[in-house]
């Protein structure tokens, strides 16, 4: 076999199994914290004070998926399935589909805050400001009104 050229059709790819466990609340993401990188701490924190917030005013359900490189946040709007955002070392990542059908009064003000991302599929929020998290605060309100 030339070492420059990979016959495709004899190599196929297998998906890697994802490994890991989904667990309630937020200790597990707490946990991972501490053992972040520098540059992911401060901004991950953050997140979590939100997304703790929201949950004691009854407005989300937080669980964590805890792989073994990394543990995300999962941030469910009360009574729903779907979560609008996660939190993955020291990023978030949102939801249009989901914010549309749950929150669809709040897509514009999140859009906005998002600038100059375009909010879809699994957008990467690089910059979690207070512009972000109150317009997600909001959609989470909108949420808790609309029913389960």
């Amino acid at each position: 076999m030339d070492p420059e050229r990979v016959d495709v059709a004899s190599s196929p790819i297998k998906p890697k199994a994802a490994t890991g466990q989904f667990v309630d609340g937020s200790e597990a993401f707490a946990s991972w914290i501490e053992q972040a990188p520098t540059d992911q701490k401060d901004v991950s924190r953050k997140i979590l004070a939100w997304a703790q917030d929201l949950a004691a005013r009854g407005l989300a359900r937080i669980k964590s998926f805890q792989s073994p490189d990394v543990t995300t946040l999962l941030v469910y709007p009360y009574r729903h399935d779907g979560s609008i955002a996660t939190a993955w070392k020291g990023r978030m990542y949102l939801y249009r589909t989901v914010l549309e059908r749950l929150a669809p009064d709040s897509v514009q003000r999140v859009e906005s805050a998002v600038q100059p991302h375009h909010l879809g599929q699994g957008t990467l929020v690089p910059d979690v400001n207070e512009q972000v998290l109150l317009s997600l605060t909001s959609a989470y309100e909108e949420a808790a009104d609309e029913p389960g």
